[in-house]
């Protein structure tokens, strides 16, 4: 989905999703033995198909669904303190949601082709799965089962070696 360049958005959250879709990088493969190109370029899709789905359903995310009026195009994002609360809580549910992506793909295992993140692996990285994300990943076509002692990813075993293996990168760069 290409979204047009905008100065005006029907919610604060798509405001914030804006950027995100805006700054979002174009598709670039890293050679790797352990993960092929294809399995790379349909990781970077899916992740496309999270902002993507976000923007036009905020609510995936139990985003509010606040008017924006927060700032004008030439306004500064103080003009309206009152709003910062709102804005930061959106900002802060995203962050949550992509280090649950992370911290599952970088401690998970593979098995039997699902990817399987145990609950004590998550806790140490103080991350917390909610019920919410499962619902979004399922417009995306991830699946999810939440179980006593984690939760299993079901989804092509290629897209979790590179997402795993794209974690794995970015710690030692």
């Amino acid at each position: 989905m290409e979204i047009i360049k905008t100065k005006v958005f029907n919610t604060i959250s798509q405001r914030i999703l804006y950027g995100l879709n805006f700054m979002y990088s174009a598709y670039v493969p890293v050679e790797s033995e352990k993960t092929d190109v294809q399995s790379q370029k349909k990781l970077h899709e899916k992740l496309q198909q999270i902002l993507d789905r976000l923007y036009e359903n905020p609510k995936l995310l139990n985003f509010p669904d606040t008017v924006d009026e927060a700032w004008e195009w030439h306004e500064l994002n103080n003009s309206k303190p009152e709003l910062d609360a709102l804005y930061k809580s959106i900002c802060k549910t995203l962050f949550d949601f992509y280090k649950f992506l992370y911290f599952s793909s970088l401690k998970g295992t593979i098995e039997d082709g699902s990817l399987f993140v145990s609950s004590l692996a998550l806790k140490e990285e103080k991350v917390s799965y909610k019920a919410q994300y499962k619902i979004l990943l399922h417009e995306v076509g991830i699946e999810i089962n939440k179980q006593k002692s984690g939760i299993c990813f079901l989804l092509n075993e290629g897209l979790w070696k590179a997402s795993s293996f794209l974690q794995k990168g970015f710690l030692y760069m």
